[in-house]
């Protein structure tokens, strides 16, 4: 996601896009959001990274 290559569809169970092509994992959206760690909007569109998410990544 920082690198600006996901999108999510905007669809139930918000299933996360790679590049275009959905995720093995249909559920990986759903729960980075609910740990905090990405911000989507309602409907199709390009999930943002958190704060949290950012600490994460930057003590990976």
């Amino acid at each position: 996601m920082a690198g600006g290559r996901c999108r999510h569809s905007g669809e139930i169970g918000t299933p996360l896009l790679v590049d275009g092509v959905y995720c093995a994992d249909q559920l990986v959206g759903h729960r980075l959001a609910a740990a905090g760690l990405i911000a989507e909007e309602p409907g199709p569109g390009v999930p943002r990274i958190t704060d949290s998410g950012r600490a994460v990544l930057a003590a990976a």
